[in-house]
């Protein structure tokens, strides 16, 4: 991927599978995606929309001794209209220059990292959580697919 001459290469990330936070539904549901030996700057995230209407994305810090989710981005649209079809399955980029200031490109941007093996480990520092909303009852599955991110040179 070439964006206004700046050298962009694929990163080693991993998305985890859709994780409800309870058994009944409506609930929170997320998919966590996690980096890998990344030694530039994160810069876009590519993936195609399976019946999503809108997503937020937190990103794991530490404050204080504490580790937290901080929001990055709030309330991306990916539908114009939950309830149909038409755009459901459409691809997105997301250019982390769209994030939050509170977006800590450092925490991604490191030269070792592993994939954590276990479900019930908390995920590592600099991890995103996407929270993943779709109101529609008609849609029993949504979830992002084929995702890939993106690496620059770029200051």
């Amino acid at each position: 991927m070439q964006i206004e001459n700046e050298l962009e290469e694929e990163t080693g990330c991993k998305l985890s599978s859709v994780i409800a936070t309870r058994k009944e539904r409506p609930c929170p549901m997320y998919q966590d995606l996690i980096f890998e030996k990344i030694n530039m700057p994160l810069h876009t995230i590519l993936f195609r929309n399976y019946y999503i209407a809108w997503i937020s994305i937190f990103q794991r810090q530490r404050h204080e001794n504490t580790l937290c989710w901080i929001p990055v981005l709030k309330n991306e649209r990916l539908m114009v209209d939950p309830h149909c079809e038409e755009d459901a399955r459409a691809w997105h980029e997301l250019e982390v220059s769209s994030f939050e200031a509170s977006f800590d490109n450092s925490l991604i941007n490191r030269k070792t990292s592993s994939f954590s093996t276990k479900e019930e480990e908390d995920p590592p520092l600099g991890t995103l959580r996407i929270m993943i909303m779709q109101p529609s009852p008609m849609w029993p599955s949504f979830e992002i697919q084929d995702l890939k991110c993106f690496s620059t040179n770029a200051p």
